[in-house]
């Protein structure tokens, strides 16, 4: 199917439209409860109008060329797309998924709107290791529930969304996501399955969150080789958006409350969880907290004997002061004893990505900027470390360059501002004492590439997804780099 392409007059002024709209929201400042706050997840109902009537690709007569995902190979090689539709413009949320089996298979995975009361779950896999994807497939589709909200004091709509996560684990391909009961689209559950087949067919959905986790959002997966999986999300269950997880053994799912927040009020609501499941049997998750006005990252531990999260520790604590949620949260990742985390803030005025790393533990975190001498802003870090410990960073950076200041307060929905965004990718060969000088993947000027995800390959090369939105429309964007398998080899 050939894609069609709005004009690029049209895109320069729906841009304005609707940026104009979100930066205008944007200053406003944040509600006072974090129930309240946490019911921001979008704009005033006539700004999403806005961004739908005037979407970047536009719908033909025929319906289905709103939902048909289209493959296609771009100049450079090295990188296959998905093209979305014309719905999935309003989302600047969700993010790509990435997989691998160790060998030759890769799997992404993505959430697309693919009518107005459906959301669809695409499965894609390559049998050489990233090289050529097949056509993806629709493993799962869910109706749309929306819900009134108040906000800013006005009206407005939230809508669900599927939140999908993939990991592969001991022979077994597991999918992760959030769907609306069938008979009770106001009660969402988050499932898991499992593919033993690669990918081909699924087995039943097993519930993981618990008959009291009506709406999980920002969701956050990880699974185990001894067989654990958990999961962790946000959720204003106490009215107040908490983090919960769960944590999957053999037959027996266990559901925690990962922190109340400071006088039980919860945390930053916005922003994703992170989860990891540690060989000593432990479950830490990772959180943007909400305490005393500051939004930091902090880490709760939930020992291997014990039935509940302790007290949560600072990661990097009392630095960023900020009355707004950014959408941005945390990744990490173990090897060798030592955890690792990235994240954003902007504390010295540009939204910066940093680094921690502490001792399982010890807990007492080494903290330094990735790439403190770029140009432009920086956010939505993750985080993947190889069998050698190299750490492998990706995040996406504003083509032009930053402001001195700190952002301004309130929370940020919509598209992206500025002329651009590219995804940039940095790595580290000595366990994070330093890192090397970032350098952007694929830049198209005028293309927004936000919220990556990175992933090792078996041949030492590298797998990055994420979103790009142009005037060509939204797509999700797959980049196989060999760069770091060559540095590696040299190094060797």
């Amino acid at each position: 199917m050939a894609t069609r392409r709005s004009p690029v007059w049209m895109y320069g002024l729906v841009m304005m439209l609707v940026v104009g709209g979100v930066a205008l929201g944007y200053l406003m400042p944040e509600r006072g409860e974090s129930e309240k706050a946490a019911d921001l997840d979008r704009a005033k109902t006539a700004t999403a109008e806005v961004s739908s009537a005037a979407s970047l690709v536009e719908k033909t007569a025929d319906e289905a060329s709103a939902t048909e995902t289209v493959v296609s190979e771009d100049a450079d090689d090295s990188a296959v797309s998905f093209d979305l539709t014309r719905l999935d413009f309003r989302d600047q949320i969700q993010a790509p998924q990435i997989a691998t089996d160790g060998a030759d298979r890769v799997w992404l995975a993505w959430d697309s709107r693919t009518g107005d009361e459906e959301h669809t779950l695409f499965l894609s896999t390559s049998v050489d290791g990233g090289r050529g994807f097949d056509s993806p497939r629709a493993i799962r589709t869910a109706s749309v529930y929306r819900w009134e909200v108040m906000v800013r004091g006005q009206p407005g709509k939230r809508e669900s969304r599927l939140w999908p996560q993939i990991a592969w684990q001991a022979g077994r391909l597991l999918v992760s996501w959030v769907e609306p009961l069938p008979d009770n689209l106001a009660t969402l559950r988050l499932y898991v399955s499992e593919s033993e087949d690669g990918g081909a067919t699924f087995g039943e959905p097993r519930v993981l969150s618990s008959t009291d986790a009506v709406r999980p959002t920002f969701v956050a997966f990880h699974s185990h080789a001894d067989g654990r999986i958990a999961a962790s999300w946000l959720y204003n269950r106490h009215r107040a958006q908490q983090p919960f997880a769960a944590i999957v053994s053999g037959q027996t799912a266990d559901e925690s409350l990962v922190f109340a927040g400071q006088d039980e009020k919860g945390i930053c609501p916005c922003c994703n969880t992170a989860v990891l499941l540690a060989d000593d049997g432990s479950t830490l998750v990772a959180f943007r907290n909400h305490k005393d006005g500051f939004r930091d990252m902090w880490l709760a531990v939930k020992p291997a004997d014990d039935s509940t999260f302790l007290a949560p520790v600072p990661i990097a604590g009392d630095r960023w002061k900020f009355d707004g949620c950014p959408h941005d949260g945390p990744s990490m990742a173990i090897h060798d004893g030592m955890l690792h985390v990235v994240w954003m803030d902007a504390h010295e005025g540009p939204q910066r990505v940093y680094h921690a790393r502490a001792r399982l533990g010890d807990w007492s975190f080494d903290v330094q900027p990735l790439d403190a001498e770029a140009a432009g802003t920086q956010g939505h870090p993750t985080l993947a470390i190889d069998v050698a410990g190299v750490l492998h960073v990706a995040w996406d950076e504003s083509l032009d360059p930053a402001s001195a200041e700190s952002p301004a307060a309130g929370h940020r929905h919509g598209p992206p501002q500025g002329s651009g965004r590219a995804i940039v990718y940095a790595m580290s060969r000595d366990g994070g004492q330093s890192f090397a000088a970032g350098r952007k993947l694929a830049v198209r000027p005028g293309a927004f590439q936000t919220r990556p995800a990175v992933m090792p390959l078996a041949d030492g090369s590298l797998g990055f997804a994420w979103n790009e939105l142009s005037d060509a429309g939204k797509r999700i964007v797959w980049h196989r780099d060999d760069a770091p398998a060559a540095a590696l080899a040299v190094r060797e």
